[in-house]
């Protein structure tokens, strides 16, 4: 009798992996402010983005970065 209920306690959570619950989308109550909007180009961001961080150290990292990556 045990082995009959362990089995059967086995399939039935076998079974209730197989189950993805509904999921009911997210909607924000509050908007954004328009100053955290960015303003990007059409496109996307732009190939060198970091140089929009105007920071002589981030240029020299990535520079130096992309020199020494010979995967990319």
């Amino acid at each position: 009798m045990t082995m009959r209920r362990l089995l059967a306690i086995a399939a039935g959570l076998s079974m209730t992996a197989c189950v993805s619950p509904v999921r009911e989308e997210l909607v924000p109550h509050v908007r954004a402010p328009e100053s955290y909007a960015a303003d990007l180009p059409p496109s996307g961001l732009k190939v060198e983005w970091w140089r929009g961080f105007d920071d002589a150290v981030l240029d020299d990292l990535v520079a130096r970065g992309l020199a020494a990556n010979l995967d990319i």
